[in-house]
């Protein structure tokens, strides 16, 4: 999930003198950016934009004269949710969903399906609780390193291993939810 913050910028021009012929905003790329209070709690930034458009009116707003184009600054802050966030939501989700349904049935002397998706899921969190705690490690190294083509390389390598292992876990979890499908007794 991600959220941007738009800000813009434009002249409040009721007499039609300022249009974008006649004044045009110019932002200032090389020295603009985000002050360090530009955040949201639990939000991951990812990134901001500056740019000029040309805003052009179809009315006159009822003032006379003809449509108007006005020169327009907007700066942009995106957020967005971590997939890891919304990963260990959706298991606290199964968690309270298997408290629920095993309330309603009777004690079973097997594992439902959903109990064994459960398994699986447990098993993956597992996992990816040691693989953070390995990875943070790794990036708190990463940050205490020189600039240079090793701390890049390194960079480089935990940010792949970020990105593949959320294909790992879907494909893991697939494949899990599959065999226990299949492992499903005929007739239940």
């Amino acid at each position: 999930m991600s959220v941007s913050l738009p800000l813009s910028l434009e002249v409040d021009d009721v007499d039609g003198a300022l249009g974008y012929q006649q004044l045009r905003l110019e932002p200032d790329i090389r020295n603009s950016g985000m002050g360090p209070y530009a955040k949201i709690i639990d939000w991951l930034n990812q990134g901001w934009s500056i740019a000029e458009y040309r805003h052009h009116y179809a009315s006159n707003f009822g003032l006379g004269g003809a449509e108007s184009d006005d020169s327009l600054i907007l700066f942009e802050i995106s957020f967005g949710t971590s997939a890891w966030a919304s990963f260990w939501r959706l298991l606290l989700t199964l968690v309270s969903l298997q408290q629920t349904y095993r309330n309603e049935l009777p004690v079973l002397p097997s594992l439902t399906f959903l109990d064994q998706v459960n398994v699986a899921s447990y098993v993956v969190t597992l996992v990816a609780f040691v693989l953070m705690i390995r990875i943070g490690r790794r990036y708190a190294e990463v940050e205490e390193m020189e600039e240079g083509p090793v701390r890049d390389t390194l960079q480089g390598r935990l940010e792949g291993l970020d990105n593949r292992w959320a294909l790992v876990v879907v494909a893991f979890s697939a494949t899990a939810i599959a065999i226990c499908w299949m492992l499903i007794p005929a007739g239940a």
